[in-house]
């Protein structure tokens, strides 16, 4: 991992560069960054040297400062004699990662290593290698402890060899070496490398975690040990002395000496001796067992550790006998008791956790296991998901019960298949493992509830924490989420989870007023919600208001009902407490409760002073309590003079008694009138006089005669028999007025009217109502007899108010009046969307109003409920008795909803309301759920379920991707509901994407993971465990077991020894043949369990919980093994596996290159000896591999039974491996490397040594050591820069190594091999680099070069090194010219010229070491720039007359927007770039586009376009030489010119002279001309004249009809609109003909026709003056021809008036006679002949002639009479005529023109 090892040499060089900066105080953050402005890198430099630098920019803000600061640097180290390889400083600048660690190891590598190496060399005398030196070191430090170190990483990750280098150079500093475990790696580093911290002063630049670090790299770990050699102990430092030996400091532990907990199903029984700190001595161990003596193998693992094992496999008392130095050690011997094995298969597993139903992710479920009658044995369970096993106690717990019974509980963290696996004593139980599927915990909402009193409203005030509880037991897993709103917005609200599935939620209202509880939970609405709660404003008292008569002072009647009322409003929470207090004691009362207000009523039974107390939450509210005064004025009693209508005396006292002793507390009033002033009280009022018992005195003098009235009151009540009536006046002067006798008065409201009796005289005084019900009416005097009449009427319905005078009704008494109830519920009106269905969805607010002011007053209740039962709503008066009302349609609730609106309590028309709100589209609310979504096993069929029935209109998208296609079949229920199903083949995740509206809905997409259906042929083995050879006795075996593509199943190993192939064959298991993928069958009964055999092996099985299971056995003695492997019962492929046993540890190999490398020369020879006494017997093999490729067997010597021995003389160099099989396995020591080497034979071979090579190409060279032997080949490569050099090894064996010079000079490299320079040494490179040389002048870039001027060249080679340079110049004709080069004053420059003759490009070749330089040959363009010609565009002959005035460089004329073309012709100019520039002569911008269009190689088109009027000038260049002078440029815009006037308009006349005006301001330069054609192209003259700077107007005059163009040019250009088309008529050619025009026959059509084809276009009129009205008719029948025809229906002189475009045609006005066609009798028509004798009409309108009637009459006895005919003027006839007798009958003769009209001669009779 390159990453992971340049991380941790990046963090070592860091903190080794900060503790070189600790002396300056400063510190590297940033590796990279830190030394980019040269500072750091300074310092570092100068603590490391020791010296000062020179002068550095100290303050480096800009990029050279700091490039400067670090090339000093650089220069610095180059003059220390460091060797910085391939480094500047931009790669610091600019940081390169992998160059700055170099240059930091460099410092390392001189400063620290080789500095210490060197000194290390001068007092050994050995010259090394600084890693050579430093390995030397340690293991020189570490001899004789047990360690040895061969390189400086992996051999240091387990942290032993630091803490043994500490002890080594301080003794007794870490003396634990010894015990350290390799697999406590950072703890061992960690703790050696502290100590060397803390006291041998080695910062810890590497840390213990990066030295552990199997990628740990060996420059880092070699920074971090150079620090050793210079380690000093530090005083005070704890050393630790080993002490003697002692037996008893011996600890031996291990389940193998425990009395208790081992099996016969155990592999092996280990544990471990430690004599580390028991001195010296020999350590022996049995083990007795009830079998005998068993085996025992002891493994020394060093450090004074020894680890032992042996086989329980019988059941019973073991005795394990542990000595020391003949001594036992404590606690021996140790006795074992070995329980007999366990039975999985008698184990038992049930449970809701193992049935997989209702199962959900978050949730614990539970399953129980049962070991009874299994034996000894350890339960082991796992639990796999979609993500892998489950683990922890948050997840899984097991809880053992009595009797063998395991009680397991387990939480799935999420939704999919799930694999639990139980073991017992190693195995799978049986059933095992079981397969559940875990659902997506989908909460439930409908199953939680809410309670309290915050839910509920109940004592919910202002400014007191409200509280309530939801429950969501059995609800599922969801995000509880809960909304209160209140009039003014959201209310903060604190939820707490009291316990599991208990949220106690509170919130303190900080208003009153309705407020809605919204509580969702997983994003549903739990029942209940949304809750309306009323928050009640704080009790408040003084905010109560009573009123009503019945807490008056005074003006209550015994017996008569009363009332007040309470209003509560606004003041909180309370109890209202009402008591009425009376003579008799309390009083009751009826109470009527209404929202907020409360009305009593009460009647007084006895007179006297009551008081009404009127309580608030216990205090009395302002002014309670009430004193009220009941008077009975009924039992008043009044006696005196008048009383019985008789006169009374004027100016005589009258003298009254008034009795009010049973009425009750009051003043009794009196007052008096008369006619002399009825509208005032009498000055001399009656005197009273209180006699202080209850009665009083009334005394009045009256001092007018009259009829007089004298007014008693008690308590401003009349008292009865009063007024008392002194005279009697007429009862029709009395008048009553006021609202209380008009319809509209309002039902238990007061209402009153005025009884005005002034005029009245004196009476008695009577009102009585009748009514619905009993009615009382209060009369109070007003004076002046008038009187105010007070009542309530309290039903709504029609009364009678009768008013008498003395017993006489007054004037419109009774009075009939309709009383309406207090409030008019029916005259209410509800409108707006929010009553209407079709308009409401979900998440919306919805409005309607309510208009009450026809209704009165009343109190107006809204609410709405929803599905889900009360809805929030807002209420708000937006005008006087208009509320607006807004409710919200909750997102989670369509449906109906029904709206109450009850005014004064009762429904208003139309309420209840039901409207329907519909589903907002809202992908958000389909939820989808099921297995489908989960997981699950492949090839069986996933189902999931969707419910859209919340989402509202919208389509559904499905999409299944994952490592297979599984197409999705949806099944629509019709009901916003659907199942999905689709089939996964293939096991791994897959995504469910679900779209509803092109939306995803929640949740989506989805990540169900499917495993693999059970298939035991996937299983996998493999592993050095199953290696026919390999496994060594003693040693745990390990392999495999793969079921990642197999599906879930139970894994079952067991293995056998001793056993003959045949013996295999008959254990083997056979697959049923029905088992296939997916499908299951019953286990085979587990092979462990039915092998009885003593050779059995028992095998470790390790579920590693990612799909494959580590399998671990010991075998314990030497020979074949076999291994089964099953999968559900089923052997796995290749099952079962033959193993084969030794144990090649014991054999012991010595000689050259055994323990460690040698390195040898040719023709020594080589002996080695094998001793196998301790492997036991087998083949011992022994072969050699040679340089040549040799594979030599050699032979071995016996010695005696057990031992051998063998040599051989090397003859080649090379590398030669003897190589030692035991038993067909190499044994541990093999091979033996020998390294044979021959200096002499090193040979350097290459080009670039003979012949100078171009700079950036590689010099390759060669060395072959083939010959030679692997010796260590050193390359050091000098130049004018460092560069890297790379080799490669061939297949030759030679090695090719290459690198490429960046800068020409002298590249040295010296060569050497096995220390000692090669013959030759060193060898040199030139380089040479032709880019280097720099060529500049016009005489190569042709920059300012032109024809007949001198073009120079400068060539600079001084940054090329040295070599021949060349020039020739090749012209365009062909002639090729060698140049002279002249020496510069400067060192490396040369310059040369030449003349240029003729336009074209110029060849200019240079070589640089006979190779062309960059570039070369350079093409230089020369040009004639004179020779180009400039062609503008052709002006129009007009344009040309006004502009140009035979200048001789005329303008350009160019228009706005518009493109013109300038050509350009270079053809004779030579080669060159055109270019053109615009200037501004009249100080406007003028804004252009421009660019140049290639027409061909010597022909250019300037285009330009531009876009405002002016002028401007143009200069064209060539190779940026002008070319001519600069041309003037005139830009018009001729569409911003406009015209207008009746010349350009339809309608024109010929031969009448009309005109036109044309507008040209914005235009720019020019002039408008005007062309005008007729029909026929023929030109009318058109005059244009320039009235003012910016108008023209232009005059013509059309001498024919038709359509004219007339083009407008403006500077040649048409301006807009132009050319516009004007249609002239002619009416003078219009021809008018035919009959129609000379005379007509009155009924008879007649026509005409016009001839205006010649005439253009114009509106032809037909007007006709005559006797009578004449409808004409004109139809077109050609262009231009229209056919007339009329009917006249009357004769007479007519005058038909023809006109064209409103003019007169030739001829018109037309005169035409009708006259009447020829007489016609039949059509002649006598009418009343018969009705009516001695008269009749004739009707001869349609009968022709000219009106010649004859009538005649005859009778048979006598003559007729005056016969009359009179001619009506419309050739109608009247007729008369007489018979002198009436008896007889007369012939009637009527002729129209002579002939008998139809019927002539009548027949009449007389009457």
């Amino acid at each position: 991992m390159e990453a992971e090892w340049k991380r941790i040499q990046k963090k070592t060089f860091t903190r080794w560069c900060n503790e070189q900066l600790r002396v300056r105080h400063l510190s590297l953050t940033e590796l990279n960054e830190d030394f980019c402005d040269g500072l750091t890198l300074i310092a570092l430099v100068e603590v490391l040297s020791e010296k000062k630098m020179s002068k550095y920019n100290r303050r480096p803000r800009i990029h050279a400062q700091k490039v400067e600061n670090i090339q000093m640097a650089l220069n610095f180290l180059k003059s220390e004699g460091v060797k910085l390889v391939n480094i500047g400083s931009e790669d610091i600048v600019n940081p390169n990662t992998k160059l700055i660690l170099g240059l930091v190891w460099t410092l390392i590598l001189h400063y620290q290593i080789a500095a210490w190496a060197a000194e290390a060399t001068e007092v050994s005398g050995k010259s090394e290698g600084p890693k050579k030196a430093l390995l030397a070191f340690v293991n020189d430090k570490i001899r004789g402890r047990g360690r040895e170190v061969g390189n400086f990483n992996k051999d240091w990750n387990d942290g032993t060899i630091v803490a043994t280098l500490v002890d080594a150079i301080a003794p007794g500093l870490c003396p634990e070496y010894v015990d350290m475990e390799p697999q406590s790696a950072l703890e061992n580093a960690s703790h050696a490398m502290k100590l060397a911290e803390d006291w041998l002063d080695v910062p810890m630049v590497l840390q213990p975690e990066d030295l552990t670090n199997p990628h740990v790299d060996e420059l880092s770990v070699m920074t971090y040990i150079s620090q050793f050699p210079e380690a000093k102990l530090k005083p005070g430092a704890p050393i630790r002395v080993a002490r003697s030996s002692d037996p008893s400091k011996v600890q031996a532990f291990g389940r193998g000496l425990e009395p208790e907990g081992l099996t016969t199903d155990d592999t092996t029984a280990e544990f471990t001796v430690d004599v580390s700190e028991a001195g010296f001595g020999s350590l022996n161990i049995s083990v007795d067992s009830p079998g005998g003596s068993e085996d025992l193998v002891i493994t020394d693992k060093g450090k004074g550790i020894f680890n032992c094992s042996y086989v329980p496999d019988s059941a019973g008392a073991y005795k394990i006998n542990i000595d020391w130095g003949d001594q036992a050690v404590p606690g021996s011997p140790f006795m074992v008791n070995v329980a007999q094995g366990s039975d999985a298969y008698a184990c038992t597993a049930y449970g809701p956790g193992l049935e997989g139903k209702d199962l959900k992710e978050g949730c614990e479920t539970e399953f129980w296991v049962d070991t009874a009658g299994a034996g000894e044995g350890t339960l082991g369970i796992t639990i796999k998901g979609p993500k892998g096993p489950i683990s922890g106690d948050k997840y899984m717990r097991v809880e053992e019960d009595e009797n063998d019974k395991y009680h397991v509980y387990y939480t799935a963290p999420m939704a999919g298949h799930y694999v639990i696996e139980i073991w017992f004593g190693g195995l799978h139980i049986a059933e095992s493992p079981y397969n559940v599927h875990i659902a997506r915990d989908r909460a439930v909402a409908s199953k939680c509830w809410a309670e309290g009193d915050g839910i509920t409203g109940k004592g919910v005030q202002v400014g007191k924490v409200s509280t309530f509880w939801v429950h969501t037991k059995g609800a599922g897993k969801g995000n509880m989420n809960i909304h209160i709103r209140s009039k003014s917005g959201t209310v903060p609200i604190k939820m707490v989870e009291k316990e599991p599935s208990l949220y106690e939620c509170s919130y303190m209202p900080e208003e009153d007023g309705d407020y809605v509880i919204t509580v969702k939970y997983g994003g549903e609405n739990i029942p209940g919600s949304r809750f309306k709660t009323h928050v009640e404003p704080p009790t408040n008292s003084s905010r109560c208001f009573a009123s009503g008569p019945g807490l008056e002072p005074q003006g209550v009647r015994v017996g008569i009902p009363t009332k007040f009322e309470v209003r509560t409003k606004d003041a909180g929470l309370g109890d209202l407490e009402v008591a009425i207090l009376g003579p008799d004691g309390p009083l009751e009362y009826n109470c009527k409760t209404y929202p907020y207000t409360y009305d009593y009523t009460y009647e007084a039974t006895s007179p006297g002073l009551y008081t009404v107390d009127v309580k608030f939450a216990g205090e009395h509210i302002p002014s309670s309590p009430y004193s009220v005064a009941v008077t009975d004025t009924s039992k008043v009693r009044i006696t005196g003079p008048g009383m019985k209508g008789e006169f009374l005396p004027i100016n005589e006292p009258l003298e009254y008694f008034v009795d009010a002793r049973g009425a009750g507390p009051g003043k009794v009033g009196c007052s008096v009138q008369g006619p002399m002033r009825p509208d005032n009280y009498d000055a001399d009022a009656p005197v009273i006089t209180d006699n202080e018992d209850g009665t009083f005195k009334i005394v009045y003098t009256p001092d007018d005669a009259g009829r007089l009235k004298m007014n008693a009151t008690f308590a401003e009540a009349a008292i009865p028999d009063t007024p008392i009536k002194l005279h009697v006046y007429d009862a029709s002067q009395v008048v009553a007025n006021g609202k209380g006798l008009e319809d509209g008065n309002v039902s238990g409201e007061l209402t009153h009217f005025t009884v005005d009796m002034r005029k009245g005289g004196e009476g008695r005084l009577h009102v009585g109502i009748d009514g619905p019900v009993r009615t009382p009416v209060t009369i109070k005097d007003q004076a002046n007899n008038v009187v105010n009449c007070e009542y309530i009427p309290l039903e709504a319905g029609e009364y009678d108010i009768n008013i008498l005078w003395e017993g006489v009704h007054i004037p419109n008494s009774p009075y009939h009046i309709k009383v309406r109830p207090a409030v008019d519920p029916s005259a209410v009106l509800c409108y707006g969307e929010g009553l209407e269905t079709g308009k409401l969805f979900t998440d919306m607010w919805a409005e309607f109003f309510i208009d009450t002011r026809k209704a009165g007053k009343g109190e107006l209740q809204v609410q709405v409920t929803g599905p889900g039962g009360g809805e929030e709503l807002e209420m708000e008066e937006v005008e006087d008795g208009v509320t607006k009302v807004r409710y919200f349609i909750d997102p989670d609730e369509a449906g109906t909803y029904r709206i109450s609106v009850l005014f004064a309590d009762t429904h208003v028309p139309g309420s209840l309301f039901t409207v329907a709100a519909a589903w907002k589209t809202d992908a958000s609310k389909v939820h989808a759920y099921g297995p489908g979504l989960e997981g699950g096993i492949t090839n069986n069929w996933a189902e999931f379920y969707l419910d859209m029935k919340k989402g509202g209109d919208g389509g559904l998208s499905l999409s299944i991707e994952g490592p297979c296609e599984a197409e999705a079949v949806v099944d629509d229920h019709n009901d916003g509901t659907a199942t999905v199903k689709y089939l996964p083949t293939e096991p791994g995740e897959y995504c469910v994407t679900v779209l509803f509206a092109d939306e995803t809905i929640p949740s989506s997409p989805f990540k169900p993971v499917f495993v693999p259906c059970t298939d035991p042929s996937k299983v996998k083995a493999f592993g050095p465990g199953i290696e026919p050879y390999g496994v060594h006795l003693g040693e745990p075996a390990v392999f495999t077991v793969d079921t990642s593509e197999a599906g879930t199943g139970a894994v079952d190993v067991i293995v056998e020894g001793h056993l003959s192939e045949g013996e295999a064959q008959k254990r083997r298991v056979t697959s049923p043949t029905s088992l296939t993928p997916g499908s299951s069958t019953k286990k085979q009964n587990s092979l462990r369990r039915r092998s009885g055999a003593i050779n059995i092996l028992r095998p470790h099985i390790t579920n590693n919980n990612d799909d494959t299971y580590g399998i671990q056995y010991a075998p314990r003695k030497v020979g074949p093994h076999h291994i089964f492997v099953t999968y559900e019962g089923v052997d796995i492929p290749n099952s079962p596996y033959l193993v084969h046993v030794t144990d090649p540890s014991k054999v012991k190999f010595k000689g050259p290159g055994v323990t460690a490398e040698s390195v040898e020369c040719v023709g020594n020879p080589l002996c080695y000896t094998l001793d196998a006494s301790e492997a036991g017997p087998a083949e011992m093999k022994a072969y050699l591999d040679t340089p040549e490729d040799d594979h030599k067997d050699l032979k071995l010597e016996a010695v005696d039974d057990h031992n051998y021995k063998c040599q051989f003389t090397p003859k080649v160099p090379g590398q030669y491996s003897l190589h030692a099989e035991y038993a067909g396995v190499e044994i541990p020591s093999s091979p033996a490397e020998v390294m044979i080497v021959d200096p002499a034979k090193v040979e350097v071979t290459g080009d670039c040594f003979e012949t100078p090579i171009r700079v950036d190409s590689e010099a390759c060279f060669s060395v072959d050591a083939t010959e030679a032997g692997n010796g260590e080949l050193g390359l050091n490569l000098h130049g004018p820069v460092t560069v890297a050099m790379n080799s490669e090894q061939q297949d030759d064996g030679t090695f090719n190594f290459e690198f490429v010079p960046t800068m020409p000079g002298d590249y040295n490299i010296d060569a050497t091999y096995a220390g000692k320079p090669i013959p030759g040494s060193p060898y040199i490179v030139s380089v040479y680099d032709p880019t280097k040389v720099e060529v500049s002048g016009p005489g190569v870039t042709g920059n300012g070069a032109r024809v007949g001027e001198v073009a120079p060249v400068k060539v600079d080679t001084s940054k090329a090194g040295k070599a021949l340079l060349e020039a020739t110049v090749k012209t365009p004709s062909g002639e090729e010219v060698q140049m002279e080069l002249t020496p510069s004053v400067e060192s490396g420059v040369y310059n040369f010229d030449y003349l240029p003759e003729e336009p074209g490009v110029y060849e200019v070749d240079i070589k640089f070491g006979d190779e062309k330089i960059p570039k070369s040959p350079f093409q230089v363009p020369i040009s004639d720039p004179d020779a180009v010609k400039i062609l503008p565009p052709v002006l129009a002959e007009d344009v040309a007359t006004e502009w140009v005035d035979n200048a001789e460089s005329p303008p350009i004329f160019a228009f706005v927007d518009d493109t013109t073309t300038v050509d350009v012709f270079t053809e004779e100019a030579g080669p060159g770039v055109v270019t053109a520039k615009f200037d501004t002569v009249s100080g406007k911008d003028v804004p252009v586009d421009f660019g140049f269009v290639e027409v061909d190689p010597d022909h250019q088109q300037l285009q330009f376009t531009p876009h405002r009027p002016g002028e401007m000038e143009l200069s064209f260049f060539y190779n940026d030489y002008q070319v001519g002078e600069a041309r003037k440029v005139l830009i018009s815009d001729p569409k911003a010119c406009k015209a207008h006037g009746p010349g350009l308009e339809d309608g024109l006349k010929a031969n009448e002279v009309t005109l036109f005006y044309v507008n040209t301001k914005d235009a720019g330069p020019g002039t408008v001309t005007c062309m005008i054609s007729a029909p026929g192209d023929a030109e009318v003259a058109c005059d244009v004249q320039k009235m003012k700077p910016d108008m023209y107007q232009a005059t013509y005059t059309p001498f024919c009809a038709g359509n004219h163009k007339i083009a407008v040019n403006f500077a040649g250009g048409a301006i807009t609109d132009s050319p516009f088309t004007v249609a002239v008529c002619d009416p003078s050619v219009v021809k008018a003909f035919g009959p129609g025009l000379e005379s007509a026959i009155v009924g008879e059509e007649t026509e005409f026709t016009i001839d205006a084809t010649e005439a253009g276009q114009g509106e032809l009129n037909i007007t006709v003056d005559g006797p009578e009205g004449v409808q004409v008719s004109c139809n077109s029948v050609d262009e231009g021809l229209f056919q007339v025809s009329y009917t006249p229906v009357k004769a007479g002189m007519y005058s038909f008036s023809v006109q064209f475009a409103g003019t007169d045609v030739p001829g018109s006005q037309f005169p035409v006679r009708a006259v009447r066609p020829p007489p016609d009798a039949s059509k002649c028509e006598v009418v009343g002949i018969h009705e009516a004798p001695g008269r009749f009409t004739v009707l001869a309108q349609d009968a022709g002639g000219c009106g010649l009637l004859e009538v005649g009459a005859t009778s048979k006895y006598c003559p007729v009479q005056n016969v009359a005919v009179k001619h009506n003027g419309d050739y109608t006839f009247g007729v008369t005529y007489g018979l002198e007798t009436e008896d007889e009958e007369a012939t009637i003769y009527v002729r129209w023109h002579g002939e008998h009209v139809p019927g002539s001669p009548f027949t009449v009779y007389p009457k």
